[in-house]
């Protein structure tokens, strides 16, 4: 027996064979990681002869050693997987531990509650339950026949308003009413006096457009004098360019004249120096003052050549 199953020597037995699969799950997930690989199986797999090479399932199975008992990088995966485990039991230690804090503050209330309430209190309360129940439901109908009262005085309030409108309505229609009425008699005692100032604003008008016809002719008869003053500046204009051009045609005619003072120059020709053609004795220095009278000069004599001596 020892020769044919010498792994099971130091292994684990396992009596009951219908619980070899479950045991094989269960150390799966538990993952011991052993110093060294274990063996486990049943007890008829101990007690039969040494099975082929080529046999399958022979009701024995390892359970595989530690990896990092050989391998650096397997031991820090295990190390890793150790604190992450850790950390996960640390969080389940402390969620449980404040679960286990608030099963304590309640069972505390609990103990204070049952203080609190000796016996006999829960009938005194189920019965304060059921005057409060039946308080409630009386309430419930009086408030249901409040309500029903409401409904009624909100249609009487609402009625109420619908006649109130229209009378508002009619009441405006008559004030409106009596005030185009109150407006049409003052404007009927009023008329006679439109009518005076009717007939003044008439009269206005009338003297109006005759003040306008007068202005109108004056217009016209100042337009008459301002032309007929034009065509005499131009005449006169006319008359003194044919002077120019005459004395211009003189032999001899002096080109500069001595200068006189504004007052002389300003001055005009006295009536009985104007003669009744053109005046040939007033020139113009300049297109406004004509010169007359003293100071117009005769022209100079021409004087003869020097013969040489």
């Amino acid at each position: 027996m020892l020769a044919a199953r010498p792994e099971l020597v130091d292994g684990v037995i396992i009596t009951d064979p219908d619980t070899h699969t479950r045991a094989r799950e269960a150390l799966s997930e538990a993952a011991l990681l052993p110093r060294s690989a274990v063996a486990v199986g049943t007890a008829a797999a101990l007690l039969a002869p040494t099975p082929a090479p080529e046999a399958g399932d022979s009701g024995v199975f390892l359970v595989p050693p530690n990896p990092a008992m050989h391998d650096e990088h397997a031991a820090d995966e295990e190390r890793q997987a150790l604190r992450a485990r850790a950390a996960r039991r640390d969080e389940e230690i402390r969620a449980l531990a404040a679960r286990l804090g608030k099963d304590r503050e309640l069972a505390a209330r609990l103990s204070s509650w049952r203080t609190g309430c000796p016996a006999g209190r829960l009938v005194e309360l189920a019965t304060a339950a059921r005057d409060a129940r039946g308080f409630a439901e009386e309430t419930e109908a009086e408030l249901a026949e409040a309500r029903t009262v409401r409904a009624e005085a909100d249609e009487a309030a609402a009625e109420a308003a619908h006649v109130r409108d229209e009378r508002q309505e009619a009441a405006q229609k008559a004030r409106r009413a009596a005030d185009a009425l109150a407006g049409l008699a003052f404007r009927l005692r009023e008329r006679a006096g439109w009518q005076v100032k009717l007939r003044e604003l008439a009269d206005e008008a009338a003297e109006s457009e005759a003040r306008a016809q007068t202005c109108l002719e004056r217009a016209r008869a100042a337009d008459e004098d301002r032309r007929a003053a034009q065509r005499a500046a131009d005449d006169a204009r006319r008359t003194a360019r044919a002077l120019r051009a005459e004395r211009a045609e003189i032999a001899g005619a002096p080109t500069t004249y001595p200068r006189t003072s504004p007052e002389r120059r300003s001055r005009p020709c006295p009536p009985s120096a104007r003669p009744t053609g053109p005046p040939p004795s007033c020139t113009r220095r300049s297109a406004s003052a004509p010169i007359c009278g003293p100071n117009r000069r005769a022209p100079r004599a021409t004087r003869a050549p020097r013969s040489p001596s």
